[in-house]
């Protein structure tokens, strides 16, 4: 139980809850199919009869990013009554090929999609049986992160090449997972952060400050 606390806590800091990412509110008051063009959308619940969300399809222009985040949020706190469906427009969910449903009232989810395997993952209130939203490779890094957190309520203390090993693996993770996967097609112009970045017909970033 406190380690599945701290997973948790650990999971909304990465997938953006730490103020990593800006998150673009998308209200859902009827059916809505989720934009694929920004990479990080809550969409914010707001219905009065079932719902049905249905998840980007993406396409060569706009394909769908490792790292892509949606989160799912029942403002209307009626979810039980009026369950919201996730169709997964022909991507896995959570491993199955299958809409997933929630219903459960104020339920706040976020779906983290995995280019590698065509899945969107849940990257938020895992319970114990269910797979982490990253690759395996994270998993020993993981692991030492939890026993890192965890080692002052226990009186314990990483020994130091595991203290080393946690540490490369916390910076290989936020590199990979904090910041937001940018989304442009082909010629697109973009400006974060006071660089302009085009994408080039090569698929060569081209930067200046």
């Amino acid at each position: 139980a406190d380690a599945l606390t701290e997973l948790n806590a650990y999971l909304n800091e990465l997938v953006g809850f730490g103020s990593s990412m800006q998150w673009r509110d998308v209200y859902a008051d009827s059916a809505l199919t989720i934009d694929s063009t920004y990479p990080a959308q809550r969409i914010l619940c707001r219905h009065t009869s079932a719902l049905t969300l249905t998840l980007p399809e993406g396409n060569t222009s706009y394909p769908i990013q490792d790292g892509f985040r949606v989160g799912i949020v029942d403002a209307s706190g009626a979810a039980a009554t009026y369950n919201i469906t996730l169709a997964r427009n022909g991507w896995k969910i959570a491993a199955s090929a299958a809409n997933a449903t929630i219903s459960t009232n104020s339920a706040s989810v976020v779906y983290m999609f995995r280019a590698d395997l065509g899945d969107w993952k849940l990257a938020s209130t895992l319970a114990v049986g269910d797979d982490l939203p990253f690759p395996a490779e994270f998993d020993l890094g993981i692991a030492l992160l939890l026993a890192h957190r965890l080692s002052g309520e226990y009186g314990q203390r990483l020994a130091e090449s595991d203290m080393y090993a946690m540490m490369g693996a916390k910076n290989k993770l936020r590199n990979r997972y904090a910041p937001p996967p940018i989304m442009y097609p082909e010629g697109a112009v973009s400006n974060l952060g006071g660089v302009t970045t085009k994408v080039g017909i090569t698929g060569q970033d081209q930067s200046v400050a």
